[in-house]
């Protein structure tokens, strides 16, 4: 049994796994969260914190997603990983600017003493959506040009049918066999 074999047989609980460990943060954060107040800036800001706290697990569960698909030659679940992970980035962003915008209005009503900390909370939070963007950047755009290979590998193989064969080596053309000589009656 080879690699590719083994991987389409494990492809089911790899993609149960990795969905598990993406949603249930979200889930989590989603239950947490209710009711949903968007327009009041201490929610957004509590929100975006949370977001940014799950959002490594989010990551995690999607790159084994798109392990187990670019190991099962999935392209289409490769694609979809690379179009999940580029809504993440762009997502991250406008959290980006929002969480600013949301501690610049909130600042004035921090008490004094608790200032630094709130400013020192905000920082870190804004510098974990920002590489976590930046790695959801990486990810779609490594897992788009994977699905490109994926097709390519996938159109080599249709027009190569003597891969098929066995004991044909991969990209080579099978050989005529030469005739075999006629033994004449007088020998």
């Amino acid at each position: 049994m080879t690699s590719n074999e083994t991987a389409r047989k494990l492809r089911a609980t790899g993609y149960l796994a990795a969905l598990l460990i993406a949603i249930f943060p979200l889930v989590d954060m989603a239950i947490s969260a209710w009711p949903f107040v968007f327009h009041q800036p201490a929610w957004r800001n509590a929100f975006v914190m949370t977001f940014a706290a799950t959002s490594v697990t989010l990551l995690l569960g999607l790159f084994i997603f798109l392990a187990v698909s670019v190991a099962s030659g999935d392209r289409v679940a490769t694609l979809i990983a690379s179009s999940i992970c580029a809504v993440l980035t762009v997502l991250a962003l406008i959290a980006m600017v929002t969480y600013t915008l949301d501690w610049i209005q909130l600042r004035p009503l921090v008490n004094p003493n608790l200032g630094q900390r709130f400013s020192v909370v905000a920082g870190w939070t804004l510098l974990r959506l920002a590489l976590v963007g930046i790695s959801f950047a990486v990810t779609s755009i490594a897992a788009f040009r994977t699905t490109r290979r994926i097709g390519r590998d996938a159109a080599a193989a249709t027009a190569n049918p003597s891969s098929m064969l066995v004991g044909a080596k991969a990209g080579s053309t099978p050989q005529p066999k030469a005739p075999r000589p006629v033994a004449s009656a007088g020998d």
